[in-house]
């Protein structure tokens, strides 16, 4: 093996082992991150080891499905995010969250290469945000606002406080009217320190909070 040879293997190595390094203290730095947020004061606590399981109906599926905090990290565009696995589907239907963001599934159907959407805290009446997504070519959007905080509500027979709902209005470009049309509104409501215990989406699909433990 040549000088130059034994050069380039050398500095393989410790850019590999400078990229280890790196990704473990900022896997060390969100650990840390985590504790200083008390989960009581969140609205999707994410500490490691908390689960939620839902009483899931779509139209092909009436079955339990649980999520649950992993010891999973991954990066995705450049942020580093806790994993949620989810025990009914496959890991395309993942989120990665951290305590900023959320990103879902790296190939959803629609969305194609996944989206992120701000975390929910501190959340305040009339908070907005847009995504915007392509589809078959044409712009798309949701539209994502908190449309309710401080509600209590009701959830297979148990009621929770503290309570925000978010609305995500999904719209599509009509190319013919050369305007926007709606194609539907998805609600979620979110009980602080305890995270999502309803969705209702624009196909009627429900997730109901049954039973649930943060750690």
């Amino acid at each position: 093996m040549t000088y130059t040879h034994k050069s380039l293997l050398l500095l393989l190595f410790f850019a590999l082992f400078i990229g280890a390094c790196s990704k473990e203290e900022n896997e060390d730095d969100m650990e840390d991150t985590m504790q200083t947020i008390d989960p009581s004061e969140s609205y999707y606590p994410i500490t490691e080891g908390s689960w939620w399981r839902y009483q899931h109906k779509s139209l092909f599926v009436d079955a339990d499905m649980t999520f649950a905090v992993s010891e999973q990290v991954d990066t995705i565009n450049g942020r580093l995010y806790k994993v949620l696995t989810n025990d009914l589907y496959d890991e395309n239907r993942n989120v990665y969250c951290d305590n900023e963001t959320c990103f879902e599934g790296g190939d959803h159907w629609i969305l194609g290469n996944g989206y992120e959407w701000p975390f929910v805290k501190n959340a305040s009446l009339n908070t907005e945000w847009v995504f915007e997504y392509s589809y078959n070519g044409n712009p798309n959007e949701y539209i994502m606002s908190i449309i309710g905080t401080d509600l209590n509500r009701e959830v297979l027979g148990v009621n929770y406080e503290e309570v925000i709902a978010v609305q995500r209005v999904h719209r599509g470009w009509d190319v013919i009217e050369s305007d926007w049309t709606s194609l539907g509104t998805d609600t979620t409501w979110y009980a602080k320190g305890i995270g999502m215990i309803e969705s209702v989406d624009f196909f009627g699909y429900t997730n109901k909070l049954e039973a649930y433990e943060i750690k």
